[in-house]
């Protein structure tokens, strides 16, 4: 799969990377899934120098402005730029300007980083990417979160103060351990999760503005930070934050924790659907021509099946055949004999 400049995952990934926080087995992963393709070689090797020039401009002390607007002068004078010297002066001038809000910004963003990084001080960070088994995390309060491909979980050593709270991204399923007088808060893009104890997976919805919590036992409060909503969700209840809008309704897909459990149970369900939920559980991008292949579905179920027996399977009931492409599977319809 080619890295897309527009993903926020191949940005947290790349520098996940390059900043040494990847465990063996997925700095494998990464570099194996540069050397898909050229495109990625080149992009990876862009953003790479970038990030070492980043590293440059923090260790720097102190910086020679007169050196540096002298080379930049002579740069415009070798290329014609400066035809007088009040052009000379004006263009100088602008560019002096020019720099000192350049300057603010980096002062602003290396600030930045410097507090984030002094409020996350002893945080650890567990994350899971494409082709990935599911991660299990187990936090020091007992509870256990289990992460799908693409998923982040930042998390204090110890849990201090009068609440427990973490931060997430991706597709995960949390048992929360009991402690009313702690409560278990997650911070979810733009929502807030708050919990006492019990199990729920949260979804933040990769290349969307969207959360979706769905509860398997307990009671969760969904919150939007932004809007100051807020709600209660039960067992079989589904929330779904978009737009400054929480949604509540009863959870109609028994497919959702596939990517957990490995069971998918189908029943006249629309091959769109049995489709999407076989790439959500085994972390795959299924495409084929929705003009060819028609939509009717068909009864069947896997148990923890590898990919390959559900994709023989699919392609038996629907007369397809499949080609894997990296983590792209394409499906084409049988020819007629």
């Amino acid at each position: 799969m080619k890295f897309n400049e527009q993903n926020k995952a191949d940005w947290e990934e790349m520098s996940s990377y390059l900043a040494g926080e990847m465990t063996v087995e997925e700095k494998e992963a990464f570099e194996q899934r540069i050397s898909f393709s050229e495109n990625n070689k080149e992009y990876f090797e862009e953003v790479k120098s970038d990030w070492e020039k980043m590293n440059n401009l923090k260790e720097q002390k102190m910086f020679d402005t007169d050196k540096a607007w002298g080379k930049l002068y002579d740069k415009f004078e070798e290329e014609g730029l400066l035809e007088t010297k009040q052009k000379k002066f004006n263009i100088r001038r602008i560019v002096e300007i020019a720099a000192v809000f350049l300057v603010g910004i980096v002062l602003t963003t290396l600030a930045y980083y410097a507090l984030f990084d002094s409020e996350k001080k002893g945080w650890q960070v567990a994350s899971t990417y494409e082709n990935t088994e599911i991660k299990q995390v187990e936090l020091t309060d007992g509870s256990i979160v289990y992460l799908n491909a693409n998923s982040k979980l930042y998390y204090p050593e110890t849990f201090e103060g009068e609440t427990r709270t973490i931060e997430f991204e991706g597709d995960g399923f949390f048992e929360i351990a009991k402690n009313p007088a702690k409560p278990f808060i997650i911070k979810a893009k733009k929502a807030e999760i708050k919990v006492l104890g019990t199990s729920f997976n949260v979804n933040t919805k990769k290349g969307e503005d969207r959360v979706e919590v769905l509860v398997e036992t307990g009671k969760v409060q969904l919150s939007d930070l932004k809007g100051g909503k807020s709600d209660i969700l039960l067992p079989g209840d589904i929330g779904k934050l978009n737009d400054n809008q929480i949604i509540k309704e009863p959870n109609k897909d028994k497919n959702y924790l596939s990517w957990k459990t490995r069971y998918l149970n189908f029943e006249e369900v629309p091959f769109e659907q049995i489709i999407e939920a076989i790439n959500r559980t085994y972390n795959v991008e299924i495409i084929y021509d929705k003009k060819r292949i028609t939509n009717s579905g068909f009864n069947t179920t896997f148990n923890n099946d590898p990919l390959d027996t559900v994709l023989n399977i699919i392609s038996e009931a629907k007369q397809l055949s499949y080609k894997k492409q990296g983590n792209t599977i394409v499906l084409t319809k049988n020819k007629l004999s």
